[in-house]
């Protein structure tokens, strides 16, 4: 429910930290964030309906996020029972834009889906040049005979831009009042 005083109206000083629906971010630079970002606060639930939440790396490749685990972790175990998964981006380049995701995973535990997941994230997708040496020693590491990734389907995706919000309370802005 909305208390909006009307465009015009003077609206009290917490009015943009509760109603934040006008800064998002535009597409463009939502799917920037996703594409170039490589960690998120990921979130599921536990078999008793806990919240669990950790820093995870990810990829963006083929038109989808994609994590790793092994089924002895217990993220595993829990995204297996209840697929359903939340991921919170940041920015790398600035942490006031952040990207919240909502949706389910699906796991894809065949060899060539692994490495290729292995390669993407030594790689950053192709934006970091690694050393041969080093590469060889990092996909060993991850190159686990139990290890799967999981692809995450979107259901919901939001956005929020916090220098929107900054610059609507130092120069006095109202995008509420803005016309569609």
């Amino acid at each position: 429910m909305s208390a909006d005083p009307g465009a015009g109206a003077a609206r009290p000083a917490w009015w943009s930290r509760q109603y934040i629906e006008p800064f998002t971010l535009d597409d463009d630079e939502l799917w920037r964030i996703v594409r170039e970002s490589t960690r998120a606060a990921v979130a599921w639930v536990t078999k008793s309906c806990e919240p669990v939440v950790a820093q995870m790396s990810y990829c963006w490749y083929d038109g989808h996020i994609w994590l790793t685990s092994t089924p002895n972790r217990d993220k595993y175990r829990a995204l297996e029972r209840n697929p359903a998964i939340s991921l919170s981006i940041h920015d790398p380049a600035d942490w006031f834009k952040q990207v919240t995701i909502r949706g389910r995973v699906t796991f894809f535990d065949e060899r060539e889906s692994v490495r290729r997941f292995i390669h993407e994230l030594i790689t950053a997708g192709g934006r970091r040049a690694v050393a041969p040496d080093v590469y060889g020693r990092e996909f060993a590491r991850f190159d686990s005979p139990e290890r799967a990734v999981m692809r995450v389907d979107i259901d919901r995706i939001r956005s929020y831009d916090g220098r929107k919000m900054w610059q609507t309370e130092a120069e006095g802005l109202d995008p509420w009042s803005a016309a569609p």
